[in-house]
């Protein structure tokens, strides 16, 4: 393991921490501030995905101006403005929300875009499935810890307290970021006419049916009521899931480097369809605890499977001189998957309620048999 890939894990770590805060309990506390209304929460949840690839022409110079490294410091420091608006959220005036979904979508390419590029580059593909597991365990610890720190302060402090800690935890994550290598993008071709490359389509077409079936958001929403809208004792549940969740990753992301990836990504499809049916019959907590660890074991198999694919797809060929569109493009499209699935949510849960969501996901789930 290099060094370079090391710091990216620690900041990857600190990173996660203060996104999960805000992308798991900033959008808990809209739904409770807005009366328990799923349009507005993920609505504006969804916007940030849909205007990502909207954005993503005009700062994808930026980045190429400044490199990887400069970029992801930029787009952390971004990050941190991103949530003063979140202070004023109570005010419910529609210009702090609009500031926060603006400063957060140029956050994210700011940052992600060489996220991405790094995950390619510094990893090989001979062990890529080992490597990532590393990166996936750190983001897996950072899911362990936050839910319950962060039930405790939006519990004590609301939305104050989970913004400023938000803020402390995205600031740190700046320090590793000036021990990692950098690199220049550089865009030699236009980004359009790569969209019909075969290798490209493939990583499009398996992340487009990873997302169609990623309902997590509004299981999320069903757990917190069934909780009694309590952000602690959400955070206590989420952060019980997780811990069975980290060594049996570890172990999984090693195995995946020595199988094939693509059966294990169907496999994954089979066991997430069942998942999600089998919520449909979940009645209390501790049957919540033993099947949300099931799927989150298995879910973040999947996407790691999905993810290591991607990258391999990305990095084939010894086509490293297009490297840089390849990414661009992967997360232009894959912010819109994202944003249509969100939106694919609401149109569900509005005819056939948040129920709906599940079998509308488990369905979706058998379309990995045909990726």
């Amino acid at each position: 393991m290099s060094k370079s890939f090391y710091y990216y894990i620690i900041n990857n770590g600190l990173y996660k921490i203060g996104f999960d805060l805000v992308n798991i309990f900033g959008i808990l506390y809209l739904f409770r501030l807005f009366g328990n209304s799923l349009e507005i929460s993920i609505g504006l949840l969804s916007l940030i995905y849909l205007l990502y690839p909207i954005f993503e022409p005009f700062i994808l110079r930026i980045i190429e101006g400044l490199g990887t490294k400069k970029s992801m410091i930029l787009g952390s420091l971004i990050s941190v403005t991103s949530v003063v608006p979140m202070f004023f959220f109570d005010s419910k005036q529609w210009y702090f929300f609009a500031i926060w979904i603006v400063l957060t979508v140029i956050a994210k390419i700011l940052y992600y875009i060489p996220y991405h590029y790094y995950a390619v580059t510094l990893t090989e593909g001979q062990q890529r499935g080992k490597d990532i597991s590393y990166v996936t365990a750190v983001i897996l610890f950072a899911g362990l810890i936050t839910p319950i720190f962060g039930g405790y302060i939006t519990q004590c402090f609301g939305l104050t307290g989970l913004a400023f800690t938000c803020m402390i935890s995205l600031v740190i994550s700046i320090i590793p970021l000036l021990f990692i290598k950098d690199y220049k993008f550089k865009f030699s071709r236009n980004i359009f006419e790569l969209i019909g490359e075969s290798n490209l389509i493939k990583t499009l077409r398996i992340m487009f049916v990873n997302e169609l079936q990623a309902k997590e958001t509004f299981w999320s929403i069903y757990i917190f009521i069934m909780v009694g809208e309590s952000f602690s004792n959400y955070g206590i549940l989420i952060s019980a899931v997780m811990l069975f969740s980290i060594p049996i990753m570890i172990i999984l992301g090693k195995y995946s480097d020595h199988h094939n990836k693509r059966l294990l990504l169907r496999s994954d499809g089979i066991l997430t369809s069942l998942l999600w049916f089998v919520r449909l019959l979940i009645t209390n907590i501790y049957e919540v605890v033993i099947v949300d660890i099931l799927h989150k074991v298995n879910m973040n198999l999947k996407n790691q499977t999905a993810g290591i694919i991607t990258y391999d797809l990305a990095s084939k060929d010894n086509q490293e001189i297009i490297l840089d569109e390849k990414i661009a493009i992967r997360e232009g499209f894959g912010n819109l998957f994202i944003g249509i699935n969100l939106l694919t949510g609401l149109v569900v849960a509005y005819f056939f309620g948040i129920n709906g969501t599940f079998v509308f996901a488990g369905f979706a789930s058998l379309l990995l048999l045909f990726v």
